[in-house]
């Protein structure tokens, strides 16, 4: 996708997702699809992440990173919340505190997402996922010159970071006057 070889990308993602349909690349490869506006397609991989999920939970597994930014990016606040909530007890990872800070971002919850999402940066890691959401809480907190910052910091950690992310990041970029 990022060498603007799209029908590779998808063919390639395709035989990923049928050799190894793990929930992560599930929801990877239906957001791809979402971002070429192929939207049947892309709900057909949603649909065998949330039987994934639901089969993991019958056998009492909960999924955390991965369902959490699925319903959270995907219409189920207080789903991802949920998610999110157990995640953080169950693994609190860098990656989890990231999710869970997103997941708080939208139910509203701002100021607590802001905190959380400190506590996933912490070790400095440069991953351009959480500079994103960073971003996004900095501007919903009305901390433009910090949202701008961090936005520009997703993109320059990695440009191509989400196919799904990229045009909501460039469209809070332009909206904030610091042009993508």
């Amino acid at each position: 996708m990022a060498l603007g070889v799209t029908d590779a990308a998808v063919r390639d993602y395709a035989t990923v997702v049928s050799e190894v349909p793990q929930p992560q690349y599930l929801v990877e490869f239906g957001e791809m699809l979402a971002s070429l506006s192929r939207d049947q397609e892309a709900q057909a991989q949603y649909a065998v992440f949330g039987t994934e999920v639901a089969l993991f939970q019958a056998k009492g597994v909960t999924l955390d990173i991965d369902s959490t930014l699925f319903y959270a990016d995907h219409g189920d606040p207080a789903k991802a919340l949920a998610f999110g909530e157990a995640g953080l007890k169950i693994r609190p990872l860098i990656e989890m505190e990231d999710a869970y800070a997103w997941a708080l971002h939208v139910n509203g919850r701002d100021g607590e997402a802001l905190a959380h999402e400190r506590q996933a940066m912490q070790l400095g890691t440069r991953n351009a996922l959480f500079f994103f959401h960073a971003g996004m809480i900095e501007r919903a907190l009305g901390q433009n010159a910090a949202a701008t910052a961090s936005l520009k910091q997703a993109l320059a950690s990695n440009p191509h970071f989400s196919p799904y992310q990229e045009p909501v990041l460039r469209q809070a970029l332009t909206e904030l006057g610091g042009t993508p």
